[in-house]
């Protein structure tokens, strides 16, 4: 807040994230100019990311592969709102290719590589091992890509990646 006060910064364009409201509402209530990315206090701009759209779009990417078994790694489970993503993505991948995405190939993890990491690495214990996997959000993705060549396979030829939100 302190550049914001003394003049050196114009305005804020900031991603939402846990405990975001306190800490700008002494901003907002300032009525110093910001735009949020997702959602925002009542009081504040928003741009609004469709993620439908973006899921569906990366799902019908990934259907045009051909390639089989999909997987996919996504935050959770028991959200709400990623439980919608992953469904948007699981039903767009069947109607493109008439194959459902088996649950055994849909692992969990949080927002960081790591966990994508720890994903993969159990995505490859499958078998037959996924031919692509998507990453409900590009950190996740990061994870993937470095577990998949740590275990000595490559990127795109036998295992492609696809990340979304980052």
């Amino acid at each position: 807040s302190n550049l914001l006060k003394g003049g050196e910064v114009a305005g804020i364009v900031l991603s939402t994230f846990e405990g975001l409201e306190e800490i700008l509402a002494p901003l907002i209530d300032d009525g110093y100019p910001m735009v949020m990315l997702d959602e925002s206090p009542a009081s504040s701009c928003s741009v609004l990311l469709d993620h439908w759209a973006g899921v569906r779009i990366a799902a019908e990417h990934i259907a045009s592969l051909e390639r089989y078994p999909v997987a996919c790694i996504c935050f959770g489970p028991a959200n709400p709102y990623i439980d919608k993503r992953l469904q948007r993505f699981c039903d767009t991948i069947e109607q493109r290719t008439g194959r459902a995405v088996e649950q055994r190939y849909i692992r969990y993890g949080q927002f960081e590589p790591e966990s994508g990491y720890v994903a993969m690495k159990s995505l490859l214990e499958e078998t037959p091992r996924p031919a692509v996997v998507f990453g409900m959000n590009d950190m996740m993705a990061l994870g993937a890509i470095r577990a998949i060549l740590d275990a000595g396979l490559t990127i795109p030829d036998e295992i492609a990646v696809v990340g979304y939100d980052d």
